[in-house]
């Protein structure tokens, strides 16, 4: 974790962070956070309308599968009644913390919305293998890049690692 906060600190702090800002924008924030089995540099932005809510309402976690999944079905601010739901639909509704819906005994109304984008996610590599397997993590979820640690100058290096074969020429010298 050190190594990678130092190379989010100076790489990322410039080089990176210069050439995603036309992707990500002014009020983007970045983070460097484990997920998927690897450790990435998230650049992100906060949805400030439901950041506030939760505040006012001292909303608790959300983070326990079977209420999120079920809560994701609903839509947002509409009541919608109890009984047009499935038994273990409503037993995951009685287990949501307090803020993101409000249940009496005939309708749910869900208030809680997604808190952040991520807007990009950065993995460190050794190579371009790695690098590719690594950020192909993030691929169903949103925008993703790699970092590689040290690049190879050689296009025999890579042909090499590829087992690309002539007539590629990838030398430019």
């Amino acid at each position: 974790m050190e190594t990678m906060m130092t190379l989010a600190s100076s790489v990322i702090g410039g080089s990176v962070q210069t050439a995603s800002a036309a992707l990500l924008g002014r009020d983007g924030q970045s983070v460097v956070a484990p997920a998927l089995g690897t450790e990435a540099l998230f650049f992100f932005r906060m949805d400030s309308a439901e950041d506030v809510r939760r505040r006012e309402v001292s909303a608790g976690r959300l983070d326990k599968l079977p209420p999120l999944e079920t809560l994701l079905t609903l839509p947002v601010g509409l009541p919608v009644p109890l009984a047009s739901l499935d038994q273990r639909e409503r037993r995951a509704l009685r287990a949501l913390p307090a803020g993101a819906a409000d249940r009496n005994r005939k309708v749910v109304t869900r208030w809680a919305v997604r808190p952040l984008q991520i807007d990009l996610a950065v993995v460190r590599a050794s190579g371009w293998r790695q690098g590719l397997e690594r950020a192909g993590r993030f691929a169903p979820f949103f925008r993703r890049a790699m970092l590689q640690q040290r690049m190879r100058h050689t296009g025999e290096a890579l042909r090499r690692d590829s087992n690309l074969r002539p007539p590629f020429n990838l030398d430019r010298s």
